[in-house]
């Protein structure tokens, strides 16, 4: 029988053909370092399908593999380094007489058996040993180490240690599954079809902004866009994560055309689009992509509801990119016949009298309050012409109030922008923008063109005043002597911290200088101590007495380094040198 190694060493790979070959050395087994991508969607398992294709004379091998799948899946985090089996599955196949290996146990993600709704195991039971993907005694079924079965019946299931945990494991290994299962039909599978499903599903779902579908997906924002464009293959852990939060299965995202058959009032349903807490930001072209695919629908929605859908205050935006498109579907809005049906017999009020009423008073105790705009259109209508209408004086007490905020905001930040430039250092007009909740500092700069200007003199003064304090500190660097930083501070009028804080690493420089110029002053000192200490304790020796370092301080000059420590130590060397215990 004809090992997988023997098949694999006597083969030439790199020639493509079936023709026998010598081996280079005893033993060689080329395939170890990247078995596990033999069913992948590399070059090389296109390389592999197609020698075993000419030497088993099977065709459509590659339906075996992910080769289908080689122009939309990314091959990054796609297999498992080690060989992983379901034992009951195996067993099940002994039992029909076809043993194989399962193409889904290969993928990384997959950690357990949809059939049987059991873990995969990756270790043989009786050597305990982890297996390569492909061995050179691989047999499906048996261990590629000590040759043991390793099927078994009825073993105890471990997916019940966390609900949650066990609940996502199933679904990854049962959508790789049919992932897998569509590989019949992968012929319609490509990168261009996927992505513009992905697109129709971040248009539904959150009105094409990008972002905030890969924040709530798990996703990159750089991927996502990536794949929206059809510029880069995608990994299937982020399909498979992208399709569980979007409840689509990935069969109909990648083959299906335009997403045909999927239920979106459940998907929206499902789907959190309301809390994303981003911002819509949408190119002229996308607003006017958008609002051609709300004049196909069906039942063709007003301007204003696709505003408030599209996540807009007011419709002027959408009148700004395409006032025609607006046009026209406003007329096939008035042709659903799902405009002015107040005015049909028997049709019911919108809001009583006392609720508008109520809200306007309620809106008038708030500061700031809500504008009669935003109340109409909370409570159903399209404007407010009927409530300035019923309720004059208080729509005018509203706007009078609202007014007085705006003024009362204005001069806030007036002020604030004033009071900026005393700062030290003083911001910059966007740092001060994004403090004060502005995106960027044109509003600025078009509110308070006199404080700005001053806030830029103000700070063209600091980083002239900085430049100068940095030329003074490089000068007392190239200077002879080597002074604290506390005695630079002083100099400069400056608090040591707030030196430290406006030129760091010049401040360190002089720091260290100091430093190593006491410890060489502080060295120089002691070696003229020790010379004159050996030279009183030759006198003291002289006279007949033991030279202590009582009678050795006495006798040191006025000058003399006269720290205990250094004293002791200079002591204990001239003792050592007269012989002296």
């Amino acid at each position: 029988m004809l090992s997988v190694g023997d098949m694999v060493g006597r083969r030439s790979m790199s020639r493509a053909s079936s023709t026998v070959c010598k081996r280079m050395r005893p033993r060689e087994q080329v395939f170890h370092a990247t078995a596990y991508a033999i069913n992948g969607v590399s070059a090389w398992a296109l390389k592999w399908v197609r020698i075993l294709e000419r030497l088993t004379c099977c065709r459509h091998l590659d339906a075996l593999t992910l080769l289908p799948f080689r122009n939309t899946l990314s091959d990054i985090f796609l297999f498992k380094r080690r060989r992983a089996w379901c034992p009951q599955c195996y067993e099940a196949d002994r039992e029909t007489g076809t043993v194989y290996e399962r193409l889904l146990w290969t993928l990384r993600g997959v950690t357990v058996c949809p059939v049987h709704i059991a873990p995969l195991e990756e270790t043989c039971p009786f050597c305990h040993r982890a297996q390569p993907p492909l061995a050179a005694h691989s047999r499906p079924g048996y261990c590629s180490s000590c040759g043991r079965w390793l099927g078994q019946r009825g073993r105890p299931s471990r997916l019940h240690r966390n609900p949650s945990e066990a609940d996502c494991e199933l679904y990854v290994a049962t959508t790789a599954g049919e992932l897998l299962a569509s590989c019949s039909t992968a012929s319609r599978v490509s990168r261009a079809r996927f992505s513009t499903n992905l697109r129709i599903c971040i248009d539904r779902l959150l009105s094409g902004n990008t972002k905030a579908f890969a924040e709530l997906t798990g996703a990159s924002r750089g991927a996502m866009q990536s794949w929206v464009t059809g510029k880069m293959r995608l990994r299937l852990d982020v399909l498979i994560r992208v399709c569980f939060h979007v409840a689509i299965p990935a069969g109909a995202i990648l083959t299906s055309r335009r997403l045909a058959g999927v239920n979106w009032p459940a998907v929206t349903a499902h789907f959190p689009s309301d809390d994303r807490g981003v911002k819509p930001s949408r190119s002229s072209e996308e607003v006017r992509r958008l609002l051609k695919a709300a004049l196909r629908e069906d039942e063709c929605p007003s301007v204003p509801e696709l505003s408030q859908r599209l996540g807009y205050r007011r419709y002027e935006r959408l009148y700004q990119v395409d006032p025609v498109l607006c046009r026209r579907i406003t007329a096939r809005h008035r042709a659903c016949k799902r405009t002015h049906w107040w005015k049909q017999p028997g049709a019911k009020r919108i809001c009583e009298i006392d609720t508008i009423r109520s809200a306007l008073e309620q809106s008038l105790v708030q500061d700031p309050p809500v504008s009669v705009r935003r109340i109409a259109m909370q409570l159903g209508y399209a404007n407010g012409g009927l409530i300035q209408r019923k309720f004059p004086d208080l729509c005018h007490a509203i706007a009078q109030k609202l007014d007085g905020c705006r003024k009362r905001r204005f001069e806030t930040l007036r002020q604030a922008v004033d009071a900026a430039r005393f700062e030290d250092p003083p911001p910059t007009l966007h740092d001060l923008s994004r403090r004060l909740g502005f995106q960027n500092s044109s509003t600025l700069r078009s509110w308070f063109r006199d404080e700005t200007d001053r806030l830029l003199e103000a700070r063209a003064f600091h980083a002239q005043k900085e430049t100068k304090l940095r030329a003074t500190l490089l000068s007392i660097l190239r200077g002879e002597s080597a002074p604290s930083l506390s005695c630079v501070a002083r100099q400069l009028n400056f608090s040591v911290s707030n030196l430290a804080e406006k030129c760091p690493d010049l401040c360190r420089t002089i720091r260290s200088r100091y430093l190593r110029c006491q410890k060489q002053r502080t060295h120089e000192r002691e070696q003229l101590l020790n010379e004159e200490v050996c030279r009183i304790a030759k006198r003291v020796h002289a006279k007949g007495q033991i030279p202590t370092e009582t009678r050795i301080m006495r006798s040191l000059s006025k000058g003399s380094l006269k720290q205990w420590g250094a004293v002791r130590r200079a002591v204990k060397s001239a003792r050592r040198i007269l012989g002296l215990p």
